[in-house]
């Protein structure tokens, strides 16, 4: 099922059918054994689980540090709360590993070790959640005038949370986790919560992944569905079992694909402010160039190298388009649609001969016809690339051989 745009189209059956897998092979998987016990045997190895945990707190403290670099250069709200999202969960992760019982705590104090395995995936949820829909305006503009305040701020509840909880594990006994009395409310409501957050964080990754064809929001997504898969398996399964060690593993496997999208990336010779700007949301003009199909890019750099104001022009006009999209509140895969179609609009001049296009005199009636056909030149040119996805508008009949029809105004 595509949906055309201008430049190619956005294919919505492969990216339902990945998001189906990504989704759908962890939940099948954590459901079987779930329902067949003798393949779910019990593992109960605390010593497994303390490595595996931490690990997993690594990795995701490792993308909020490299996220917090950029953050405080780049001055991104959107990116810092991003950034409070993973350090939300490696720190509450670190805590879950440290309370595994027999290490630091002792056995009874279940509480603690099952409260941080929730309380990780609320925040990491509710922070992705809000890195992809944003603050109000004046929340935003305040924030950002203060981004440092936002990470200490973070820091020390963290920091604080896990205090208490090494510090005093007695006050989580009475948390509606690990049986207590109102978990199953208490836990499927969270659930429930989370499923429509990252539902709204997947949709929003993969139309950025559409526009800009970057890696980094659809290793987000990716990320935001395992995240949802772990959250099932910890509520669905029992713990200590083959299933139950299945959503750690998840949530190792999102965490992961992010670390694999940076690493790939800054490997490959991209700053970390560029990477981190594919997650950017409301520079769409910065997508839109960065997911500007190939054909496009070939005819615009044929462009830049024949005639340099011709491609400076376009250039303009694709970046006016998209702003004055912009504020007519067209959705952003329309944004892109139309500023492919003003990269193109002039791309007939391409076979234009450079003594007409830089002909400092008058023209002359054969010459003015010439450079008046390079509307048919260009359909012609579209047709042969085939980077529109779409039939290009073609010239009207009457104004063939530079002539406007009858009523129309000469240009």
């Amino acid at each position: 099922m595509p949906i055309r745009v201008l430049g190619g189209e956005m294919v919505v059956a492969p990216l339902l059918l990945r998001g189906a897998v990504v989704l759908g092979t962890p939940l099948a998987l954590t459901f079987t054994l779930s329902a067949r016990r003798e393949w779910n045997p019990f593992l109960g190895s605390p010593q497994s689980h303390f490595y595996l945990v931490s690990v997993l707190a690594l990795l995701a403290l490792a993308v909020a540090f490299a996220a917090a670099w950029v953050t405080v250069s780049a001055r991104d709200v959107r990116l810092s709360l991003l950034t409070v999202g993973f350090l939300g969960i490696g720190a509450i992760m670190a805590v879950h590993g440290l309370a595994t019982p027999g290490f630091l705590v002792h056995h009874g104090y279940l509480g603690i070790t099952a409260a941080s395995a929730y309380f990780a995936h609320l925040v990491g949820s509710w922070m992705l959640w809000l890195s992809t829909v944003g603050l109000p305006r004046g929340a935003s503009e305040w924030l950002e005038r203060r981004l440092w305040l936002l990470l200490a701020v973070a820091v020390a509840l963290l920091g604080g949370y896990a205090g208490l909880a090494l510090g005093a594990p007695d006050v989580f006994q009475s948390l509606p986790v690990a049986g207590r009395p109102g978990s199953d409310a208490f836990t499927w409501a969270m659930l429930a919560v989370n499923v429509v957050l990252l539902t709204m964080v997947v949709v929003q990754a993969a139309i950025s992944h559409s526009l800009s064809r970057a890696p980094l929001p659809a290793a987000i997504g990716a990320a935001a569905l395992l995240l949802l898969a772990s959250q099932v398996t910890l509520q669905v399964a029992e713990p200590w079992t083959l299933a139950w060690w299945l959503y750690h593993v998840y949530l190792l496997l999102g965490l992961g694909a992010v670390v694999r999208a940076v690493a790939t990336e800054y490997l490959g010779g991209k700053p970390l402010a560029q990477i981190f700007r594919q997650l950017s949301y409301e520079d769409v003009l910065a997508q839109v160039c960065q997911g500007l199909s190939d054909s496009v890019l070939a005819l615009a750099a044929a462009a830049e190298a024949r005639d340099r104001y011709t491609f400076e022009h376009v250039t303009r006009v694709a970046e006016l388009s998209v702003l004055i999209g912009q504020a007519m509140g067209l959705p952003r895969l329309r944004l892109k649609a139309l500023a492919q179609g003003a990269m193109l609009h002039d791309v007939g001049k391409l076979y234009i001969s450079d003594l007409v296009l830089q002909k400092p005199d008058k023209l002359t009636v054969t010459v003015t016809r010439t450079v008046g056909d390079f509307l048919r030149r260009g359909g012609w040119a579209l047709s042969l690339k085939g980077p529109c996805g779409a039939e290009p508008i073609r010239p009207p009949s009457g104004g063939a051989g530079g002539r406007p029809p009858p009523g129309r105004p000469r240009t």
